[in-house]
């Protein structure tokens, strides 16, 4: 009884719902906020206080819903079962059709009921004080009762998707939930003054064959597509959660497009506009990006003071305050735009390096942060990175990396599984991120760096979602592929702020799922030293005008969270279907790309006081800062004692580092930068004992990876927290070989491997100091790539191949199957042509993994083109194979002709 599953078959735009997993929900608060309770799942037992506040609430009058196996829920609680009306028994199992007796009553008038397969449930310890409405034969199936001044609906239909998904199922749960809570709230969602819909005749076929097993049924023909509305109807369409505020912060003209928001020290918003997205990139002309500075002058809420800070720029992702300027992305060169003459506006620009790919522009670098360690944070996706800085280059496919503000240097952290628009902190300064396709959260594990001379492949950056469906509003979702989870995932910022409440506190992410035009609020749970994020049906924003589409999520400086909503019909890159051509930045070509809307949007609780900002105008109140309640101001005032007052800030840092308070943690980093290697490593052994990982990640951080850091991480790696112990491990395995280190980490090895986070760590920092574990070496090729292999490379890349398969063919974990050393690639020639001609629809198993993925039909390729790109994942990697011929391709298209649905497993006997 998936709840998970259950619930989000059935979008609702009238009712404002909030999907809870566990018991402790139940309580008199929480219940408070809401008109009705709907049970579905399976919960053995409750406690007394949360069968007391749910008695409670039914009897002062709150609705319930009882679906299915709620009456098998709380089995210890005689009073539940009770309210409910009777408790499970046992079920059968069949296909059948219920018995309406009563006819007349509220829910059941002009109802038809269905037929369907379901659980033949039989109940027991029947509360007769009940109206029966259906049977099963002689078993009571669906009833009303009522307790106190509140309303009780049960049925004990509601198995699985054959009954949810039937329009009269779901018309039964509406008219149960209408009658529950009253005539006067049915009367209120009735009057409800929502807008009408308008729809047009597009030329964009969005896709409507099988995609992840099922059509794709927007309700709408598959031709058509919705008219805007102005910004005051679709907020009107747009859900927050109980007891939050929706506020429009600005909307066009001012804005238009916005795809990344961030803030400067004076509390003012920078936005970017990216009109030349995803397309028109140009090179040695302007363009038509905008970064635009929008300020709040009068305190209500809305900014009424907008600037243009910078135009011209092409391909513009990220822009990020520093100094007297930003630093932005600019088509393949990273910038710094500064205003030396105080009027608001970018008259320089610098080039602090070049080499940001933009080949697929919804896969170039993005989400710029400025780091706790004092360097600008920022990902890529596959599009990659080609940067030379002095006589050293940077080469890296997805990932996520960091450079120091001036250019100078520039590190790739750790590669993430597929196409990368996420990037955030945690208070303590761990690192976590977002994907695209099925990857929505992950976590950093293990840098680069650290597995120079271990022998061992480095991994890519561990996954810490949940496989959690969401839940969407609409059914005019536009998904291609990862049906019901998050596609077209951007962004990824821990709530790090306190106008929330303090289950908030860096305690949820907010991570945008824009062809579903949802943001989700998942919660973020610490797992030993990693993550793992739950519940992603918690929306913080939801809307049901379909061209809504949040791109970024972000925690302003008055700790309310901003949703840049980039407002348009189209928001997915990737083609819908094999005969729409794609543009310069690897996106299908359409004119419906909308370049004249774009919003801003503000959440907060309501009758909430916004934080207020910090003073930062001396070393003291910078100083102090750093103590904020809102993770911006600190990290903002860090930057800010950095630029500003350099080593004259030493003293006060000094005693703010002893004070084992969050100030502690941006002190001991700028301290690292201020201070020489002693005194930092005379700080660092009297502060590493604290309990608070902020601060252990500080200073393990910032200490010089050398034998004498090594030695005394060692010695204290018991006694360190899980994210300290992970820092240490990566930072014994950055220090210099020693058998030395070797001899006293093997003492500790048992007792850190009891945390599985730990694994990857331990092993590499193993095999750096000569303890090598076994490795499966890559095979050396015996032959070249032929001239036929190396378009095909070219077009595993233009045909979004490598959005799924990855640039080094392992694919991505449980949704998009490896190619390298896949027996789908070596079993059979002739399979692998029919698969990529027509496409293949999971589940499928590679290499005794399951994978549940969609790949599209690729037919409107030449024979020669699916020969050469076959050609290419045959010998790359582990694979020589050998290659297949056109001649081969011809044939197996000749026979397919008549084939319109894509292949599946039982297709090759699998």
């Amino acid at each position: 009884h998936n709840l998970n599953r259950r619930i989000t078959i059935i979008p609702v735009i009238k009712w404002q719902r909030s999907i809870v997993f566990e018991p402790s929900a139940l309580t008199k608060g929480n219940l408070a906020k809401y008109d009705a309770l709907m049970v579905y799942g399976n919960h053995e037992a409750i406690q007394k206080n949360q069968e007391t506040a749910l008695l409670q609430y039914s009897k002062n009058g709150g609705a319930c819903v009882f679906l299915h196996s709620a009456c098998g829920c709380f089995r210890n609680s005689d009073a539940y079962i009770k309210l409910l009306g009777a408790q499970f028994k046992s079920h059968g199992k069949g296909v059948f059709r219920v018995k309406t007796v009563k006819p007349d009553h509220p829910i059941m008038k002009g109802y038809k009921g269905f037929e369907c397969w379901d659980e033949t449930y039989v109940h027991q310890k029947h509360n007769q004080d009940r109206v029966l409405l259906q049977v099963r034969e002689e078993e009571p199936w669906t009833w009303v009762r009522t307790n106190g001044k509140g309303r009780i609906f049960y049925t004990a239909s509601g198995h699985d998707e054959r009954c949810w998904e039937l329009a009269e199922y779901q018309d039964l749960i509406y008219r149960a939930t209408m009658w529950t809570v009253g005539n006067e709230k049915t009367q209120l969602v009735k009057n409800l003054n929502l807008p009408k819909l308008s729809y047009f005749k597009s030329n964009v076929s969005i896709i409507h064959a099988k995609s992840w097993g099922k059509p794709l049924d927007r309700r709408i023909p598959h031709t058509h597509l919705q008219n805007p509305l102005p910004v005051s109807e679709s907020i009107k369409l747009t859900q927050v959660p109980v007891g939050y505020d929706l506020q429009l912060f600005a909307s066009e003209p001012d804005i238009i497009n916005p795809i990344s928001i961030n803030w400067d020290e004076k509390g003012r918003m920078w936005a970017v506009e990216a009109y030349d997205y995803p397309n028109n990139s140009v090179t040695n002309k302007p363009g038509q990006d905008k970064i635009k500075v929008l300020e709040d002058t009068n305190n209500d809420g809305k900014a009424d003071k907008v600037t243009t800070f910078a135009s011209g720029l092409t391909i513009c992702t990220s822009a990020l305050p520093y100094r007297d300027g930003c630093i932005a992305t600019d088509g393949e060169e990273m910038v710094y735009l500064s205003d030396t003459n105080g009027d608001g506006k970018s008259d320089t620009r610098k080039v602090l390096f070049k080499g940001l790919k933009i080949w697929d522009t919804h896969a170039c670098t993005s989400n710029l942060r400025y780091g706790f360690d004092n360097w600008i944070y920022a990902t890529v996706g596959y599009s990659g990175l080609d940067i030379k800085i002095g006589n050293k280059q940077h080469k890296s496919r997805q990932g996520v990396f960091r450079f120091k503000p001036d250019g100078s240097a520039v590190e790739i952290l750790q590669n993430t599984t597929n196409n990368t628009w996420g990037l955030g902190f945690t208070e303590e300064g761990r690192v976590m991120g977002s994907t695209a396709n099925n990857n929505p959260s992950w976590w950093l594990d293990i840098p680069l760096a650290a597995y120079q001379g271990s022998g061992i492949k480095p991994r890519r950056t561990p996954r810490s979602d949940s496989g959690d469906k969401i839940a969407p509003i609409t059914f005019d979702t536009l998904q291609v592929d990862v049906r019901g989870g998050i596609t077209a995932g951007a962004g990824h910022s821990v709530y790090t702020a306190q106008l929330f409440p303090k289950d908030w506190h860096n305690q949820r992410v907010l991570i945008c799922a824009p062809t579903c035009k949802i943001v989700s609020a998942p919660r973020l749970e610490r797992h030993g030293a990693g993550f793992k994020t739950t519940n992603y049906q918690n929306n913080i924003f939801a809307s049901a005008d379909s061209w809504s589409s949040p791109v970024a999520a972000e925690v302003g400086p008055d700790g309310a969270v901003y949703i840049a909503d980039w407002y348009n019909p189209i928001i997915q890159h990737n083609v819908y279907g094999p005969n729409q051509k794609k543009g310069k930045g690897n996106a299908y070509l359409t004119k419906h790309r909308d370049r004249k809307h774009g919003r801003i949007f503000r959440i907060l609780p309501k009758n909430s006081n916004p934080i207020p900002a910090p003073k930062l105008g001396s070393l003291t109140e910078r100083v102090a800062a750093l103590s904020h309640s809102n993770l911006f101001w600190r990290l903002t005032a860090q930057r800010v004692i950095l630029e500003q007052d350099g080593k004259q800030a030493v003293n006060a840092l000094i005693s703010a580092a002893q004070n084992e308070t969050v100030a502690s943690i941006h002190a001991l980093h700028l301290l690292a930068n201020m201070t020489s290697a002693e005194k930092f490593a005379e700080i660092a052994r009297m502060q590493i004992r604290s309990q608070s990982p902020g601060i252990q990640l500080a200073i393990i951080h910032s200490l010089p990876s050398t034998q004498n850091t090594a030695n005394m991480l060692i010695n204290q790696i018991s006694t360190l927290t899980p994210d300290g112990q992970h820092a240490a491990l990566v930072k014994i395995a950055l220090s210099p070989k020693s058998s030395e280190i070797l001899s006293a980490l093997k003492k500790n090895v048992n007792e850190l491997l009891k945390d599985k986070h730990l694994t990857q760590a331990v092993t590499v920092a193993l095999a750096k100091h000569d303890m090598m574990p076994s490795i499966t070496k890559e095979k050396k090729r015996t032959h070249p790539l032929s001239a036929s292999a190396k378009r095909g490379a070219e077009i595993y890349k233009s045909a979004t191949c490598i959005a799924c398969h990855q640039a080094d063919g392992e694919g991505v974990e449980k949704t998009f199957p490896p190619l390298n050393k896949s027996d789908w690639l070596s079993r059979n020639r002739t399979d692998s042509i029919k698969v990529v001609l027509k496409g293949l629809v999971g589940p499928i198993k590679v290499l005794d993994k399951g994978y549940n993925g969609a790949m599209p039909a690729q037919e409107n390729l030449k024979d020669q083109q699916i020969a050469d790109v076959l050609n290419f994942t045959r010998n790359s990697w582990n694979n020589q194979l050998g290659d297949i011929t056109k001649e081969e391709v011809a044939k197996v298209r000749s026979d397919l002709n008549n084939r319109k649905e894509p292949f599946t497993a039982k297709d090759f006997g699998k």
